[in-house]
Protein backbone atom coordinates (compact mmCIF):
# COMPACT_ATOMS: atom_id res chain seq x y z
CA UNK A 1 0.00 0.00 0.00
CA UNK A 2 1.29 3.46 -0.96
CA UNK A 3 2.09 5.80 1.83
CA UNK A 4 0.07 9.05 1.75
CA UNK A 5 3.22 11.20 1.80
CA UNK A 6 4.51 9.47 -1.37
CA UNK A 7 1.19 10.13 -3.14
CA UNK A 8 1.36 13.80 -2.17
CA UNK A 9 4.91 14.05 -3.56
CA UNK A 10 3.85 12.44 -6.85
CA UNK A 11 0.89 14.82 -7.16
CA UNK A 12 3.14 17.81 -6.44
CA UNK A 13 5.60 16.73 -9.13
CA UNK A 14 2.81 16.22 -11.69
CA UNK A 15 1.34 19.62 -10.86
CA UNK A 16 4.75 21.30 -11.13
CA UNK A 17 5.43 19.72 -14.50
CA UNK A 18 2.04 20.81 -15.77
CA UNK A 19 2.72 24.38 -14.64
CA UNK A 20 6.12 24.43 -16.32
CA UNK A 21 4.71 23.18 -19.60
CA UNK A 22 1.59 25.34 -19.51
CA UNK A 23 3.20 28.65 -18.70
CA UNK A 24 5.81 30.39 -20.75
CA UNK A 25 7.00 33.78 -21.81
CA UNK A 26 6.68 34.74 -25.45
CA UNK A 27 8.80 37.84 -26.10
CA UNK A 28 8.00 37.79 -29.80
CA UNK A 29 4.27 37.77 -29.15
CA UNK A 30 3.77 39.22 -25.63
CA UNK A 31 -0.03 39.36 -25.80
CA UNK A 32 -0.13 35.77 -27.06
CA UNK A 33 -2.24 36.79 -30.00
CA UNK A 34 -2.95 34.36 -32.79
CA UNK A 35 -0.12 34.70 -35.28
CA UNK A 36 -1.18 35.10 -38.87
CA UNK A 37 0.15 32.31 -41.00
CA UNK A 38 2.51 33.52 -43.69
CA UNK A 39 1.15 33.24 -47.19
CA UNK A 40 4.64 32.44 -48.45
CA UNK A 41 5.07 29.35 -46.27
CA UNK A 42 2.41 26.72 -46.42
CA UNK A 43 1.72 24.41 -43.53
CA UNK A 44 0.67 20.89 -44.45
CA UNK A 45 0.39 22.06 -48.09
CA UNK A 46 -2.40 24.52 -47.27
CA UNK A 47 -2.46 28.25 -46.63
CA UNK A 48 -4.75 28.23 -43.59
CA UNK A 49 -4.72 24.91 -41.69
CA UNK A 50 -7.50 25.94 -39.28
CA UNK A 51 -9.90 26.21 -42.21
CA UNK A 52 -8.30 24.14 -45.00
CA UNK A 53 -7.60 20.95 -43.05
CA UNK A 54 -11.04 19.36 -42.63
CA UNK A 55 -10.09 17.33 -39.54
CA UNK A 56 -8.62 20.40 -37.79
CA UNK A 57 -11.62 22.58 -38.68
CA UNK A 58 -13.90 19.86 -37.24
CA UNK A 59 -11.89 19.74 -33.98
CA UNK A 60 -12.10 23.52 -33.70
CA UNK A 61 -15.84 23.45 -34.38
CA UNK A 62 -16.32 20.95 -31.54
CA UNK A 63 -14.37 23.20 -29.18
CA UNK A 64 -16.31 26.30 -30.26
CA UNK A 65 -19.61 24.50 -29.62
CA UNK A 66 -18.58 24.06 -25.96
CA UNK A 67 -17.18 27.47 -24.95
CA UNK A 68 -17.34 26.82 -21.20
CA UNK A 69 -15.17 23.72 -21.56
CA UNK A 70 -12.94 25.13 -24.30
CA UNK A 71 -11.91 28.33 -22.53
CA UNK A 72 -8.60 26.75 -21.45
CA UNK A 73 -7.74 25.09 -24.78
CA UNK A 74 -5.51 26.31 -27.56
CA UNK A 75 -3.82 24.81 -30.62
CA UNK A 76 -0.15 25.34 -31.36
CA UNK A 77 1.45 24.66 -34.74
CA UNK A 78 5.12 23.77 -34.56
CA UNK A 79 7.63 21.39 -36.14
CA UNK A 80 8.71 17.92 -35.11
CA UNK A 81 11.49 16.16 -37.04
CA UNK A 82 11.05 18.69 -39.85
CA UNK A 83 7.30 18.15 -40.26
CA UNK A 84 4.43 20.40 -39.22
CA UNK A 85 2.51 19.16 -36.20
CA UNK A 86 -0.29 20.50 -34.06
CA UNK A 87 -0.24 20.41 -30.27
CA UNK A 88 -3.63 20.43 -28.58
CA UNK A 89 -2.78 22.14 -25.32
CA UNK A 90 -4.57 23.63 -22.37
CA UNK A 91 -3.84 25.61 -19.25
CA UNK A 92 -6.61 24.36 -16.99
CA UNK A 93 -5.50 25.16 -13.45
CA UNK A 94 -7.03 22.06 -11.85
CA UNK A 95 -6.24 19.36 -14.40
CA UNK A 96 -2.95 17.65 -15.12
CA UNK A 97 -3.30 17.43 -18.89
CA UNK A 98 -1.71 15.46 -21.66
CA UNK A 99 -0.97 17.53 -24.74
CA UNK A 100 -1.76 15.47 -27.84
CA UNK A 101 0.40 15.96 -30.93
CA UNK A 102 -1.19 15.36 -34.32
CA UNK A 103 0.32 15.35 -37.78
CA UNK A 104 -1.04 16.99 -40.95
CA UNK A 105 -3.52 14.17 -41.53
CA UNK A 106 -4.94 14.47 -38.01
CA UNK A 107 -3.35 11.28 -36.75
CA UNK A 108 -2.20 11.36 -33.15
CA UNK A 109 1.53 10.71 -33.27
CA UNK A 110 2.02 10.92 -29.52
CA UNK A 111 1.83 13.31 -26.66
CA UNK A 112 4.03 16.20 -25.66
CA UNK A 113 5.93 14.14 -23.09
CA UNK A 114 6.26 10.89 -25.04
CA UNK A 115 7.71 12.37 -28.22
CA UNK A 116 10.68 13.80 -26.37
CA UNK A 117 9.90 17.24 -27.74
CA UNK A 118 12.23 19.85 -26.31
CA UNK A 119 10.63 21.98 -23.60
CA UNK A 120 10.95 25.04 -25.84
CA UNK A 121 9.13 23.35 -28.75
CA UNK A 122 5.81 24.56 -27.39
CA UNK A 123 7.24 28.05 -26.87
CA UNK A 124 8.64 28.17 -30.40
CA UNK A 125 5.33 27.16 -31.91
CA UNK A 126 2.58 29.53 -32.94
CA UNK A 127 -0.87 29.60 -31.43
CA UNK A 128 -3.13 29.18 -34.43
CA UNK A 129 -6.42 28.89 -32.52
CA UNK A 130 -7.82 29.86 -29.15
CA UNK A 131 -11.41 30.56 -28.07
CA UNK A 132 -12.87 34.03 -27.69
CA UNK A 133 -13.24 33.51 -23.93
CA UNK A 134 -9.65 32.29 -23.54
CA UNK A 135 -8.68 32.04 -19.84
CA UNK A 136 -4.95 31.36 -20.09
CA UNK A 137 -2.51 34.06 -19.03
CA UNK A 138 0.99 33.47 -20.34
Amino acid sequence: MMKPIFLVKVLCICFSLNCMLSCHSDDENPKNEIVEISKTKQICSVENPTKDLAWLAAEIKLLEENPDEAKYFYIVQTEYKGDSVFIFADCHPLIDSVFLVEDCSGEIIGSYGTLKLAINTLNEGRIIWKPENFECNF
